[in-house]
């Protein structure tokens, strides 16, 4: 992880906490619009899901689906931001959800039906946009692996007219050719959301039906 800088994105987030308590400002996204995010995930889950938030911040989607989501669930959140995990483990206490503080470059050894990481790559680790991106790839793979069914991940889109200093962007046709390359042929981008982000959700279970030339799990996700 040589010339990823997690120290200053730990800092800018703890100085936002400092400053603005608990609330979406502390995040970094004073804008909110994360609803609109939650509820994007809601149409992909199942009744009893186990869900991986990585980068789960001060709880928020664990708070959305417990007074939102019409089916069970199972939750477990990490971030590398000990105040935010400390928060998170202050306000929720039920017996469906979990959080964790984790190191940047920890791999989990768990799996779960749904992984969702959202805005965790919107600020550059490193001056070098190359080293940032292929740190985000290496994470989508490790991710990916502990998913056994979704993962699904929003990202600041490249088809933008304004970026902030520092922000990570993703270039879109890049993500697509990795994605088909390194993760499964079977998968969705959703610019329909929000108009400066897309989101990218990929299936486990890219197995085809060869006599009908559709996925198996078509009728069944």
């Amino acid at each position: 992880m040589t010339g990823l800088n997690f120290a200053r994105i730990q800092k800018m987030y703890r100085e936002s906490f400092n400053k603005y308590g608990d609330s979406t400002d502390a995040l970094l996204t004073p804008k909110g619009r994360q609803e609109e995010r939650f509820k994007t995930l809601c149409q992909y889950l199942k009744s009893g899901d186990h869900i991986l938030d990585f980068g789960c911040g001060l709880g928020y989607l664990y708070q959305y689906l417990d007074r939102n989501s019409i089916t069970e669930f199972n939750y477990h959140g990490v971030d590398i931001t000990r105040e935010f995990i400390e928060t998170c483990n202050r306000k929720f206490r039920a017996d469906n959800c979990t959080f964790d503080l984790i190191d940047p470059s920890s791999r989990l050894a768990d799996e779960f039906d749904v992984v969702y990481c959202s805005g965790v790559f919107n600020i550059s680790y490193s001056s070098n946009s190359d080293m940032h991106q292929n740190y985000v790839y290496e994470k989508l793979i490790s991710l990916f692996s502990m998913s056994k069914r979704l993962l699904i991940c929003d990202f600041l889109s490249s088809n933008v007219d304004y970026r902030q200093q520092d922000s990570y962007h993703v270039d879109i046709g890049s993500l697509v050719d990795f994605c088909q390359n390194n993760l499964s042929r079977r998968w969705q981008l959703r610019h329909d959301i929000l108009p400066y982000e897309v989101t990218l959700i990929v299936y486990t279970d890219d197995q085809i039906n060869r006599t009908r030339n559709t996925y198996l799990g078509l009728y069944n996700d």
